[in-house]
């Protein structure tokens, strides 16, 4: 009796797995933002590891960016990713500090720089489903260009694809303060 009981309860549990499964997709249930999502995972999970970050071309940066929004942290930029909107491309990691005097990674970035390099003109850019904020022109290094940040490793109250996480804070003498968000 006994032995048919835990079969019994096995078997519950079995199908109430597949019935939970079947009912969410991958991603989250999101269809192909979900899939994206679910790619830029696999192809950025080692990154944890800020040497294989460093290996596979992103650039560390001593400086960790914030506003009183909230941070994005240290940007890792990848310059051969730039322009790339594909989920396992992105040009830049994003590192914070994570209390200990290391950095954890939470979030990515997608840089494409603008066609005609004119913010007076508008493109349309997407990944993941979001339009790239742009033009953006406040930082010299990338002329203008459109961005989105996808926070992928850190959960953010403001949202998936929002600039700013108020959870992410830089050390006082590390930081700069990037002010207002940019478009």
């Amino acid at each position: 009796m006994r032995a048919r009981l835990v079969l019994a309860t096995l078997t519950l549990a079995s199908c109430a797995s597949l019935t939970v499964a079947a009912a969410a997709p991958a991603g989250g249930g999101h269809g192909e933002v979900g899939r994206d999502l679910d790619r830029a995972r696999y192809a950025t999970g080692a990154f944890f590891s800020e040497e294989l970050a460093e290996t596979a071309g992103y650039q560390r940066t001593d400086e960790c960016v914030s506003s009183p929004e909230g941070g994005m942290g240290y940007h890792y930029l990848n310059p051969d990713n730039l322009g790339s909107t594909e989920p396992g491309k992105p040009a830049a990691v994003l590192y914070a500090p994570d209390g200990e005097g290391g950095r954890k990674m939470v979030a990515l970035e997608y840089i494409v720089p603008d066609r005609d390099q004119n913010p007076e003109t508008v493109e349309d850019i997407y990944a993941f489903g979001q339009r790239l904020k742009g033009p953006i022109t406040n930082i010299p290094q990338l002329g203008v260009h459109y961005a989105l940040h996808v926070w992928l490793w850190e959960k953010n109250p403001l949202g998936l694809f929002a600039d700013w996480n108020p959870r992410v804070h830089c050390p006082a003498d590390s930081g700069t303060d990037a002010g207002e968000p940019t478009p």
